[in-house]
């Protein structure tokens, strides 16, 4: 079944040892409210369409994930918890993300 076709409210898969890049697939996911691939060896950058999803949560610490945060990502106005740390991201926070007022964690 392609991604698409999935009706997901949470991917939880934390540890797991995964690589490869963020698919920007999940974006197609319109039910996904949380993401959290923390501690695992994915790499490359944030994909943009993550800025469309209406998550509550985006983890995403310890990997090897590269580049600047995508200001897209200031768009999640659902947001209460933004995990980045352990990465290998660089360059200055988006200024949007001071727009999240449910944002608890960052």
């Amino acid at each position: 079944m392609p991604i698409s076709g999935l009706k997901a409210w949470f991917s939880e898969m934390k540890g797991l040892n995964l690589t490869g890049e963020l698919p920007a697939e999940f974006a197609n996911l319109a039910n996904l409210l949380m993401i959290d691939l923390s501690r695992n060896y994915i790499n490359g950058s944030i994909p943009r369409v993550f800025g469309q999803l209406h998550l509550t949560n985006l983890s995403l610490g310890g990997n090897l994930i590269s580049g600047l945060i995508p200001s897209e990502i200031g768009n999640i106005d659902t947001l209460e918890e933004l995990v980045l740390e352990n990465n290998q991201l660089e360059g200055p926070l988006p200024v949007n993300l001071g727009n999240l007022s449910r944002l608890k964690r960052l």
